[in-house]
């Protein structure tokens, strides 16, 4: 209900408590919305030799040096071996996600993971073979041996790739090219945007002239309850009020969580510390996985660490980070082999970075974005629960159809949009206009089970409002966002300084902090 009594109450079946432990979120039309999402269980790490997943998600070498890597570096040839029992295992993810079905919570190891996905054997010794035929000098493949890293000789590694047509059979798809794609979806007020955005509320209402306002305030619906403090900023406070979040985690309680950044975004311990300092918040110790570099801190990376640990309090968190965001280093693709290769990883995870559905498809392939969402599938079956800013380029046009971003166009993700109190920023609450969201086009990204009566009851309260429905989306497909928060007027410390910034950036750690506390309860 939109009552101040009651900000974000959702019917649960009380006869079954222990399925009571969902989200509740207030919508942004002032009705409820419960998030069924994929909630750890505990798993056994005792893995027989023959995986080689361990704490840093490193990868085996098989031949050549024996040296380990944990990341992928840009040169070498990465090989997605055929895997086995795809649709199984997104069958057991749905299963294991539906408080309905009798395998609910009842996730699958890395150990288990491996025994249903792992290659054929005939396919993997094909690519071996092609790999020492053209002289590879080292040859290393993940814990469910479905990836292949091979190192060649720099003048020898063409010369394999105009023979790959040789293992076609055997592989999802293999190496590609070079041009940046990743953005980050977040915003200052000195960042270049599709339209121009101030997030300090008081600076923005005092930018409106009288007729814009007056204009404002004639129009305003009547929108869900929210903190009345939200109208001078979205602060960890005031945050954890709007989302009903009185808890932190407790101690030995299974609440890992990680923010996963991209590129030059390092995050400094001397700003988050302040900015606990400023909000009263408990420290926060953030475990580093590859690397960290506090000299050259990024607002991306500031946001994500300070507001996750605020909202997530006490839970164990990761900064994982990946100096990737071209093809040629094949974003997420890292990201995806060293997580799935650990035996505990975080369990919930923000990323708020992403592109356009129709750029990544183009510059990937279809194949190769069909097996990135397959490992997400993988990761949600383990129970890992991920997270994706829905991005903040509004409606994006181009072949004559508009489109979402990826990976949020995953479904197998949560996509996470924003909502604001308005131009005036004085509310009521209602939809970021910078906020992406609506359908898939890339027939890849398919509309999961949980989507459909939802979408059914949307398309008909916009037929019955008068909407007309353009012919250039697609309703029978995935749809974004899933859920929202507050994307405006987000403080953070940013070289030891308070700025303001904004954007579904913003509200995807919000809502990944909670889940995290949600996971410790159960």
């Amino acid at each position: 209900r939109g009552d101040h009594k009651s900000p974000s109450v959702c019917c649960c079946d009380q006869s079954r408590p222990n399925l009571c432990k969902m989200y509740r979120f207030a919508s942004a039309v002032g009705t409820c919305v419960c998030l069924l999402v994929i909630l750890s269980t505990k798993t056994s790490d005792a893995l027989p030799m023959r995986f080689s997943a361990d704490d840093h998600g490193e990868i085996r070498s098989v031949y050549g040096s024996e040296d380990k890597t944990s990341a992928l570096v840009q040169g070498e040839v990465v090989v997605a071996v055929k895997t086995r029992n795809k649709e199984k295992i997104e069958a057991i993810l749905q299963s294991v996600s539906d408080p309905s079905s009798m395998q609910y919570g009842k996730h699958l190891s890395l150990k288990e993971i491996c025994l249903l996905s792992e290659p054929l054997e005939r396919h993997r010794q094909a690519v071996y073979d092609w790999a020492k035929l053209h002289s590879a000098v080292r040859i290393d493949e993940t814990a469910c041996k479905d990836f292949v890293v091979i190192k060649f000789p720099e003048a020898l590694r063409f010369r394999a790739l105009e023979s790959a047509h040789l293992i076609a059979h055997a592989v999802d798809f293999i190496d590609s090219s070079s041009k940046d794609l990743l953005r980050s979806h977040s915003s200052t007020t000195d960042a270049s945007r599709i339209r121009s955005r101030e997030f300090e509320p008081a600076v923005r209402r005092a930018a409106l002239s009288a007729t814009d306002a007056e204009q404002l305030l004639e129009s305003k619906p009547v929108g869900p309850w929210y903190p009345p403090c939200l109208k001078t900023s979205a602060t960890p406070a005031c945050l954890r009020r709007l989302h009903n979040v009185s808890a932190t985690a407790a101690a030995g309680a299974d609440t890992s969580q990680a923010v996963a950044l991209f590129g030059p975004q390092y995050f400094r311990p001397s700003d988050l510390a302040a900015f606990e300092d400023k909000f009263a918040l408990p420290a926060a110790t953030i475990r580093v996985l590859n690397d960290n570099d506090p000299k050259i801190a990024g607002n991306e990376a500031s946001l994500d660490t300070q507001y996750i640990t605020a909202l997530g309090a006490g839970a164990e968190t990761w900064f994982l980070h990946y100096n990737c965001t071209t093809e040629a280093c094949r974003p997420f693709l890292g990201w995806v082999l060293q997580v799935a290769n650990l035996t505990r990883p975080p369990l919930v995870q923000s990323v708020s970075v992403g592109t356009t559905e129709w750029e990544y498809v183009e510059a990937m392939g279809e194949a190769f974005v069909a097996r990135i969402n397959h490992e997400f599938a993988k990761l949600g079956a383990r129970g890992v629960t991920l997270l994706f800013a829905s991005g903040d380029r509004a409606s994006q046009a181009h072949a004559g159809r508009f489109w979402i971003n990826f990976p949020a166009a995953s479904p197998f993700v949560a996509a996470v949009g924003g909502v604001w109190l308005g131009a005036l920023g004085g509310g009521p609450l209602e939809t970021d206009p910078d906020t992406t969201g609506g359908f898939a086009n890339s027939p890849t990204h398919a509309q999961p089970p949980h989507q459909r009566a939802a979408v059914e009851r949307y398309l008909a309260v916009a037929a019955a409002s008068g909407a007309k429905r353009p012919d250039v989306f697609n309703a029978s497909l995935r749809a974004v966002p899933d859920l929202v928060s507050m994307s405006d007027a987000y403080i953070i410390i940013q070289g030891g300084s308070p700025t303001f910034i904004g954007g579904t950036s913003a509200a995807c750690p919000v809502v990944a902090g909670p889940l995290s506390l949600i996971n410790g309860g159960l």
